[in-house]
């Protein structure tokens, strides 16, 4: 296996993590990736676990309450340029985890009034911007869920083909295309409505 996925982070002090992560670092292969889940929206709390905890990589919270309010319930886009303005509290923003699903917080489209273009705009922000995107089961068919038990429900197989064709070209252009992966994120424009970005790299595979 490539790496651990830890839960519930911010309940064990960070001077504990420091020491499990070092040790496990001093343990495993190099790219090892250990990936915590601090349930909180403020930049400066989760990016001291990136630091002071040690974890290489974390769950990008704040990044997704700023992504349900600009995609789900439409609020201006400039809040994403005011978010990743933030990047720089992270000792390596690169390496953090987007998403707009997960099991602890109401599915993206119970948010969005189930509206499809919505949820396949967000999914192409996740997937482009900088950092390791995860995909919750049950997003790439359109599931809903607005509160638990509904958003942990078992996975709808096949529910919607379209939509499962759509989430598997962006991650073939993401995995095709090295800029999306490792290439530095420029703003390129913001207001209201639009918020254009570009990744550039040196070189492109």
């Amino acid at each position: 296996f490539d790496g651990f996925r830890v839960d519930t982070v911010k309940h064990v002090p960070k001077s504990f993590w420091a020491d499990f992560n070092t040790q496990l670092s001093n343990r495993t292969k190099s790219n090892f990736l250990l990936l915590g889940e601090v349930l909180h929206g403020d930049v400066g709390y989760v990016a001291d676990y990136q630091r002071s905890g040690k974890f290489h990589s974390l769950f990008d919270f704040p990044l997704y309450y700023t992504l349900n309010d600009v995609f789900a319930k439409g609020a201006s886009m400039r809040k994403l340029g005011d978010r990743f303005a933030q990047d720089s509290a992270y000792p390596n923003p690169e390496l953090l985890s987007p998403f707009i699903d997960n099991h602890d917080v109401p599915r993206f489209l119970s948010q969005a009034g189930g509206d499809l273009s919505k949820l396949k705009l967000a999914l192409a922000c996740v997937t482009t911007v900088r950092g390791i995107p995860s995909l919750y089961y049950g997003t790439e068919v359109g599931m809903t869920g607005p509160k638990e038990p509904e958003n942990r429900q078992d996975m709808a197989w096949g529910k919607n083909p379209e939509l499962t064709k759509y989430v598997q070209q962006l991650l073939k252009i993401r995995k095709d295309t090295y800029a999306l992966r490792r290439g530095k994120q420029l703003e390129m424009w913001q207001d209201d409505d639009v918020y254009a970005y570009s990744r550039l790299a040196s070189q492109d595979e």
